[in-house]
């Protein structure tokens, strides 16, 4: 399952971007927060950890939104890695559910070149012509 968290710091902010992202992706359930990244007693934050079962998946859509220390994320990610749960980071591309980008990277262009022989060229890239044809 993904679980998502989202947080902004006043209420004069906008959630929207981030739940937008998060339900893009497939997130089942999301947690939020309006408060500052400092404070430690963040509700939303802490039903979304108490939520994650192993093999889980724990998505933000940017690190700055689960802390400002570099230590206390770090403890976080690792703590997670210790019961099983992925994380991922939409905007700074980290990802450890094993799909490295690399890896999804190479998908992508094995699914275009299936594409390609299955359906034509111009059909798998949108009708764009090699070349810039007139």
């Amino acid at each position: 399952m993904k679980i998502g968290y989202a947080r902004i710091s006043t209420p004069d902010q906008k959630l929207d971007l981030q739940l937008d992202a998060l339900h893009q992706v497939g997130c089942e359930r999301i947690f939020q927060d309006v408060m500052s990244s400092t404070r430690l007693d963040r509700p939303g934050l802490q039903a979304a950890l108490s939520h994650l079962r192993p093999g889980d998946t724990f998505v933000i859509w940017k690190l700055d939104r689960l802390g400002r220390s570099v230590k206390g994320l770090i403890t976080l990610t690792e703590d997670l890695k210790a019961r099983g749960i992925a994380f991922v980071s939409l905007q700074d591309t980290i990802d450890t559910t094993g799909r490295s980008t690399v890896n999804r990277g190479y998908e992508h262009h094995r699914s275009i070149r299936r594409c390609s022989a299955r359906e034509g060229r111009p059909r798998c890239f949108g009708g764009a012509q090699r070349g810039g044809g007139t």
